[in-house]
């Protein structure tokens, strides 16, 4: 998790690893769910690679898709992280990126 942003192929295997977990895993993903969101907001903001920008993209959605269907309610500070990271990519000149994050 703690890679340097040149390794983003690295990063985006961690990112597949924590999405193949969401089922598996679903008390512990969701214990550490803040902790997901910052380190997704700072490698998003960090790298300027689109593949592993389009990564974390897939993984939110899979991941809020599985906590929206187990009526989780996110706390204050995961909100607040999660939609300060989409909000940033919505402005993305990729269009691509931008939908994704809308």
């Amino acid at each position: 998790m703690f890679l340097k942003n040149t390794e983003f192929l690295k990063h985006i295997k961690c990112v597949e690893a924590i999405q193949n977990s969401i089922e598996p895993m679903q008390g512990e993903i969701m214990e550490i769910l803040d902790i997901i969101f910052k380190w997704g907001n700072f490698r998003m903001n960090d790298s300027s690679n689109t593949k592993l920008v389009q990564a974390f993209f897939d993984f939110y959605q899979k991941l809020l898709t599985f906590l929206i269907d187990n009526e989780y309610q996110m706390a204050e500070f995961e909100i607040i992280v999660l939609l300060g990271t989409l909000a940033d990519k919505t402005g993305q000149n990729i269009k691509i990126m931008a939908e994704k994050a809308k």
